[in-house]
């Protein structure tokens, strides 16, 4: 649910820390600290939701969400 929202609010990253079975069907990988930096840095101040989150969508919705459609799913709910 959160990694659902935070694509849709234009979240870039959201580091995991380390690679798990839990995370892999997420969309999360691992990749070097200077990708990790270099994209943190391209997108400092862009997305994000200011003020109080609140669940824009339930499972119905979530439940078929695959990494990068977040922003579809979200225009049709």
């Amino acid at each position: 649910m959160l990694n659902w929202h935070l694509e849709k609010w234009g979240y870039v990253l959201n580091d995991g820390k380390w690679e798990t079975p839990t995370i892999l069907p997420m969309g999360f990988g691992m990749i070097p600290r200077s990708t990790f930096l270099r994209i943190l840095g391209e997108n400092a101040g862009e997305g994000g939701k200011s003020g109080r989150w609140t669940v824009e969508a339930g499972p119905e919705v979530v439940a078929d969400w695959r990494p990068g459609h977040a922003a579809r799913a979200g225009k049709a709910a």
